[in-house]
């Protein structure tokens, strides 16, 4: 290890580290604007100069950029030079010269890495009286708000978008000593990770345009560690409130998980939970006259939920956007065997058969930094941008950074398709007869089998070879599935190619899988079922049947996972009592007898089990909106007034972490769960942890734009151990309790590196979350042997111009629930579409944009809509892609054949145009 002596004391420094790293890895203090951990050196700003000395010796020295130098054995600098200092203090004057004096009403304002440098420089007195070099700024979208004047010309926003996540449409443009920053032409930055821009910029030239709207100073916010909803990832996030609203929301740290960065969904999918429609107040149906309030309706349902018990007509429904906790008091209501996990059930499968295979293997779960580095992959019928896009960028890292090869079989071009090496646009079908045959070659069989190759598309045999051939090579292979396509064969074939390259190998080759789930909870609510309850059609039939009478859905729109929501609304009209706990306005909620609001994910505190299988606690932030209370209270008060079995124990949980603790204790898969953060009693020095800095402006009366006068009390937190207040413990606690990154002279984001053993790396005391499922033993017979591919259903007759397969599309703006519902968002969504080959488009004679009433005949039903024709050459000609999770789509479940009939065009009028 190499020794670096700063100022006359000697530092132990890492291997392959840079002198800036090196003085940042011991906490000492040195600014800089250019570098990021992530982004590596590029020495524009010179803002980190010190002085070097050759030896002991040398007692001149020169000025060096500390980071384009390396820290070897030996290195002797000096941060407290009085030359170094002026030097670096005259740099922070030369790009004071430009930038505008608008601090007190800079969004970046107190949170701003110019301002701690400054400070940190000693540069105090502006001498320059000049003109200032000004800009016009652009329109960069609903996201993203630019403020050119603000730049200091660090790059650090174009290395990061074009060269480390590899978007094209911002860029740098010069004339003499004019710079900008920005795009071509206005418009929306197409990169779904622009909004890293926000924290990436040391400035406030690209700033978070939705606080925008609704802007509150940072140190004025309240937050608490938390977990993105968004997709199945488990990205860590800090979600920040005032006055009772959510206000934005940033990267937390994760070296495991996230690192720095969010993607577009998660940092602005936010909105959702200010959205106007929240429920907010129990409501019912009934025409008995009583009052609509938690008591009345808590004992009215505690009645019919015990007479429907003892009858053995109550049945419940969960959900993969609901905590472990809620699923686990709602399975304890109505009993394992009358709960559904609330998936559709074709994805139920797939993810039951995921499970099952990483409990019962040696093959690693990738996490995304394991992505970060492998050398070859992958992607079987999954778009990794729209279903799981950091993936996404984790990929982009490993194919600029790792040299990783990378195939794609997807049904249409991808953002990452400019980095792979094969990019096949193959329907879900073909993409897992394109795994089995890389199966077969594995295995050494000299040609796949005929039907295998017969059903793929001419020339993609050449591929099948060259990419089992960079699979068997690999030092390090990931293979990645999704479950936005809803086909079984896509997983079982990555499955068994993971396998096959374990067998393949005796055991010496570690290949990595991934499955890109939808929600944040998919896996937790699976391992939580253990495939004991019915299926969502088994429910429908005893509905039907008037088995079940009465029914629970938990925080989940049934609509969304049914593929006949005709059959659907009949059978939920023909229940008794039909019992909906839910944030939102959804169509379930529209049919219920009973509406009971809960809280939303940062108006509440739970646990999540991210696709990795890793186990993490999110915190409430805020208090839930209108008379809105956790889910799992309103299950346990059920429970406990039911006075079913079990309602003894559920007295016991008056906080979160008993809920947690009973579910550990009743499942052995998820006993770990209890060891992922401290309970909501947890105490340092006797004392809370504060939601608010410590330099909030305000203390307990938050209303105070109403109400100065201080007698609000903050509300009661049994759950966390966090205080709506700014006063608690002022220290270091536990990573899974860090609500900021904050140290004295590091106010911006660039704090975090004051938390890290080493820069870039873990965090002090570990990085928060546990996996719950680490490699094991293969079983017996599970190496892949008789690889069955699971087909969509044969093509119905008609016209061949006029029968097409219809594959769900993912959208990363749109697809995904609750962020759809976020204004910011819901501006980016494109509309309803069809999605068509050019020649298909010919053939039924529609043209792009154009708008079609259409009739899709499936099994001799048929579905009526009115779409916008969509074309992409790269599309399969016999497909027709639909956006998934769109309202007016969310009968499709499952690829499947459909006669495609145009009834008619809708007339579509021209936009108006702008007043000027």
């Amino acid at each position: 290890m190499p020794k670096v002596t700063i100022d006359n004391k000697t530092y132990d420094v890492a291997e392959g580290r840079n002198l800036l790293e090196a003085i940042l890895d011991n906490k000492l203090e040195l600014p800089y604007f250019c570098w990021h951990p992530e982004l590596g050196s590029v020495g524009s700003c010179r803002l980190c100069a010190v002085k070097q000395y050759r030896d002991e010796d040398d007692k001149q020295g020169r000025l060096v950029t500390s980071c384009m130098m390396p820290a070897t054995d030996g290195a002797r600098i000096s941060i407290a030079d009085p030359e170094a200092a002026e030097f670096r203090r005259s740099v922070i004057e030369w790009l004071m010269i430009n930038h505008p004096h608008d601090c007190p009403v800079c969004d970046e304002g107190g949170e701003c890495h110019l301002q701690d440098m400054t400070v940190m420089t000693g540069h105090a007195h502006r001498r320059y009286r000049g003109r200032k070099r000004t800009f016009t700024n652009q329109n960069l979208g609903p996201f993203i708000h630019h403020e050119m004047n603000r730049c200091i010309q660090c790059y650090r926003c174009v290395r990061f978008y074009r060269e480390y996540a590899g978007g094209e449409d911002l860029g740098v443009f010069a004339s003499k000593n004019h710079v900008y920053f920005g795009r071509f032409e206005e418009g929306a930055l197409e990169l779904p990770f622009a909004g890293n821009l926000v924290e990436v910029c040391p400035t406030g030239v690209f700033t978070d345009k939705t606080l925008h709207r609704h802007f509150t100073r940072k140190w004025d916010l309240q937050s608490a560690p938390s977990i993105c909803t968004h997709c199945g990832l488990g990205c860590n996030t800090l979600p920040a409130s005032r006055y009772g609203t959510l206000r934005r929301v940033t990267s937390r740290y994760n070296s495991e998980v996230n690192g720095y960065w969010l993607c577009d969904r998660g940092r602005f999918g936010y909105e959702y939970v200010n959205g106007n429609d929240r429920l907010l107040a129990p409501a019912s149906r009934t025409d008995d006259g009583a009052p609509d309030d938690w008591e009345t309706s808590t004992a009215a349902i505690a009645g019919i939920l015990s007479e429907a018990r003892a009858n053995g007509t109550l049945a419940a429904v969960g959900s993969p956007r609901a905590s472990l906790e809620s699923n686990f008091v709602l399975r304890e209501i109505v009993g394992a065997e009358r709960f559904n996990p609330g998936l559709a059930d074709e994805e139920r499968r797939i993810v039951t058969r995921f499970l099952e295979f990483l409990e019962s293997t040696s093959v690693r779960c990738a996490s995304l930094r394991d992505a970060n580095s492998v050398d070859v992959a992958l992607v079987l019928g999954a778009d990794v941008t729209s279903e799981a896009p950091l993936l996404d960028l984790a990929m982009t890292q490993a194919c600029r950074n790792a040299g990783c090869r990378l195939t794609l079989t997807s049904l249409r071009r991808g953002r990452l398709s400019k980095f792979a090496a094969d990019d096949l646009h193959l329907d879900p079908d073909q993409a897992a007869r394109f795994g089995a045959a890389i199966v077969a070659t594995l295995r050494g069989t000299p040609e796949p089998p005929e039907a295998l190759r017969d059903s793929l598309p001419p020339g993609t045999h050449d591929r099948v070879r060259d990419t089992a051939a960079a699979l068997s090579a690999a030092r390090r292979p990931l293979v990645i599935a999704g479950t936005s396509a809803r086909h079984r064969g896509v997983l079982e074939a990555a499955i068994q190619v993971a396998q096959a390259l374990v067998s393949t190998s005796g055991g010496s080759k570690e290949p990595l899988v991934s499955l890109a789930l939808p929600e944040p909870n998919t896996l937790g609510v699976t391992m939580l079922d253990a495939g004991e309850g019915p299926s969502l059609e088994n429910l429908l039939s005893a509905i039907e049947s008037g088995k079940v009478s009465t029914l629970i859905v938990c925080e989940n729109d049934l609509f969304r996972r049914s593929g006949n929501p005709e059959r659907l609304a009949n059978a939920l009209a023909k229940l008794e009592t039909l019992i909906v706990l839910d944030q939102l306005e959804t169509s379930t909620v529209e049919g219920a007898d009973w509406t009971l609001p809960v809280a939303a994910a940062a108006e509440s505190s739970g646990t999540f089990v991210s696709s990795e299988g890793r186990a993490q606690r999110y915190f409430q932030v805020k208090a839930a909106a209108g008379e809105a209370r956790t889910s799992w209270r309103v299950l346990r008060d059920l429970l406990v007034d039911s006075q079913q079995e079990g309602s003894e124990a559920a007295l016991e949980w008056t906080a979160t972490h008993h809920v947690t603790a009973a579910l550990a204790a009743a499942h052995s898969s998820l006993r770990q769960v209890v060891e992922i953060a401290p309970p909501g009693d947890f105490r340092l020095l006797q004392q809370r942890i504060p939601r608010l800095s410590i330099r909030s402006s305000g203390r307990n009366a938050m209303p105070d734009m109403t109400d100065v006068r201080q007698h609000v009390q903050p509300p009661e937190d049994t759950d966390t151990p966090f205080a709506f207040s700014m006063e608690g413990y002022q220290g270091r606690g536990p990573t899974s309790l860090l609500p900021r990154y904050w140290s004295p002279g590091w106010n911006s984001s660039e704090a975090v590196n004051r938390f890290q053993i080493e820069v870039g790396g873990p965090l002090h005391g570990g990085d928060p979350g546990l996996r719950l499922i680490e490699p094991g033993d293969i079983r017996t017979g599970s190496d892949g042997a008789g690889l069955q591919t699971v087909s969509v259903a044969a093509v119905p007759t008609g016209k061949l111009e006029a029968v097409l397969m219809l594959c769900g599309i993912s959208e990363v703006f749109g697809s995904e629930e609750t962020s759809r519902r976020a204004p910011a968002v819901a501006e980016s969504m494109p509309p309803a579409y069809m999605l068509l080959n050019p020649d298909t488009a010919v053939s039924l004679g529609v043209v792009e944009d154009g708008r079609y009433d259409l009739r899709f005949g499936i099994d001799e039903e048929m579905r009526e809509l009115s779409l916008t024709v969509r074309i992409d050459e790269t599309l399969p000609i016999h497909v027709a892609g639909l956006p998934a999770g769109y309202p007016e789509t969310a009968w499709w479940q499952a690829p499947c054949w459909a006669t495609v009939e145009i009834t008619g065009q809708v007339e579509q009028r021209e936009p108006e145009k702008e007043q000027p």
